[in-house]
């Protein structure tokens, strides 16, 4: 009984850090310093999901395409990401910090740099 007691509070244990995650989306914006190149990628009809729990951010892009991140003690995250542009996937680093949600995509190959700006 005493095991039996213990695998269910673990279970709701588990259950609960799943359900008090911290959940927002973004849009993808820009940023003026990229080259003028960039300005053909069309990130208008992209929007991001995540979801902060603890050490881990979890996302995904509406088009369907899942990724989670390692997040430090401070916040911090940098991964690589797949994400969909006009019918193609494109290979971007997503760095910045999950816990204040300032974060931002980079293609390396195009050096197009656009911040993720949460949605009201």
């Amino acid at each position: 009984m005493r095991i039996l007691s213990a695998a269910v509070m673990l279970a709701v244990i588990g259950t609960s850090s799943v359900a008090l995650a911290d959940a927002w989306r973004a849009t993808a914006a820009l940023e003026p310093e990229s080259p003028a190149l960039c300005e053909q990628a069309d990130l208008s009809k992209l929007v991001f999901d995540f979801a902060e729990a603890g050490s881990e951010l979890s996302g995904k892009t509406n088009n369907g395409h899942d990724f989670r991140a390692p997040v430090t003690a401070d916040g911090s995250v940098s991964t690589t990401i797949t994400i969909p542009v006009e019918g193609r996937n494109f290979s971007v680093d997503l760095t910045g910090n999950a816990k204040s949600r300032e974060l931002q995509v980079f293609n390396k190959k195009y050096a197009c740099r656009f911040k993720l700006t949460p949605m009201p």
